[in-house]
């Protein structure tokens, strides 16, 4: 879904049809979701941990404590993980200041406005799941509201928690509350992040995307930890809501 001031994308295993079919189902709901390609490591891992070390996107220490020993139950599909995660990021910032070229030449007076409706990404992963009870109008309303309201309160936010887990929602609801926003009379707050696990949907803004394909590299941790360990920096928010919900693993070690 591409908007007035965010992209969709949605990361897809392809070889699992049920992964694949749901993708249609949820471009359906969001319209214009852009389809990126998972890694596969599971059939492929040599190959992708070649890749990964020559290229500098995972490092030995990772790839031994966290892949190969299977430490804390964490299998050989994390590094796909890590690596479509990064793959995608690292094809948005690449083609970031193309795309805003091309705006400005179609129209200079709004070369501000394209700076902006550029900032934000929603990642998504191919396991989310949204009720088709819920519109494609009423999603996109509350992600304009959410990025509109974060714009103006917290413009150093560059990371939003989309998906919350139900093992997190009770803490997460009591974190601060920085804003808040009404859509079709329902009230979303907006809290600042605590650390948890899951990446199934995200919006993440163009100085984040920068900064974790330039700055760091190679990743250590996997995708989670790596974000909740920016917390801080990235000035990351959460918000519990009834659109975005995970149909996958329920928690680390499923």
């Amino acid at each position: 879904m591409e908007t007035d001031n965010y992209q969709s994308y949605m990361i897809v295993f392809s070889k699992d049809n049920k992964r694949k079919t749901n993708f249609g189902k949820i471009n359906n709901i969001l319209k214009k979701l852009i389809y990126f390609e998972a890694i596969d490591t599971l059939n492929y891992y040599e190959q992708w941990k070649t890749f990964s070390l020559k290229h500098n996107y995972a490092s030995e220490k990772y790839l031994n404590q966290e892949v190969e020993n299977n430490r804390l139950g964490f299998l050989k599909g994390k590094l796909g993980c890590n690596l479509s995660h990064q793959l995608l990021l690292e094809h948005i910032s690449n083609n970031y200041f193309t795309n805003l070229k091309n705006k400005n030449n179609k129209d200079n007076k709004n070369n501000k406005d394209n700076q902006q409706n550029d900032k934000w990404h929603l990642i998504l992963e191919d396991d989310l799941f949204i009720s088709d009870k819920y519109t494609p109008e009423e999603i996109d309303l509350f992600l304009k509201n959410l990025i509109n309201k974060i714009n103006i309160i917290s413009p150093k936010t560059m990371y939003i928690q989309l998906c919350v887990y139900p093992q997190f929602q009770v803490n997460q609801n009591k974190t601060e509350t920085i804003g808040s926003f009404e859509v079709n009379n329902q009230e979303f707050k907006i809290k600042k992040k605590l650390p948890q696990y899951g990446t199934c949907a995200y919006l993440i803004n163009k100085v984040a995307i920068k900064y974790l394909t330039d700055a760091v590299r190679p990743w250590e941790k996997n995708i989670d930890f790596l974000y909740n360990s920016l917390d801080q920096p990235f000035n990351s928010v959460a918000i519990v809501n009834p659109f975005f919900q995970c149909g996958g693993s329920v928690d680390a070690k499923d």
